[in-house]
């Protein structure tokens, strides 16, 4: 005897996701269902993933706008600034070193 297969209306489901604010999760709900399917993976550690994607997603957004909200530089503008610090440092360094051996010559 065959497994009976239950209908699942996933646009409800994403739908009642999106009414109690979990956003990401509805993004994720068809992924998460799949792959919990795939593994055979329980109700409970399906609903657990789910939700720790959820979480981290909220996180990840809460650390962005804090950063953003804070005026600190970004990782691209701190490594541009750590570049332009070296070279300068090196390019003094040289300077330093031309203006010995000028300075020694004389």
């Amino acid at each position: 005897m065959k497994a009976a297969r239950l209908k699942v209306d996933l646009d409800a489901t994403a739908a009642r996701l999106q009414h109690v604010g979990l956003e990401h999760a509805v993004e994720m709900l068809g992924e998460r269902l799949a792959e919990g399917v795939k593994t055979e993976a329980s109700t409970h550690a399906f609903l657990d993933r789910l939700l720790d994607d959820e979480r981290a997603f909220r996180e990840e957004r809460r650390v962005r706008t804090s950063l953003g909200l804070s005026g600190l530089p970004t990782g691209d503008e701190v490594m541009a600034t750590a570049i332009l610090d070296r070279r300068s440092a090196l390019e003094s360094g040289v300077q330093a070193g031309v203006a010995r051996r000028v300075g020694g010559n004389s």
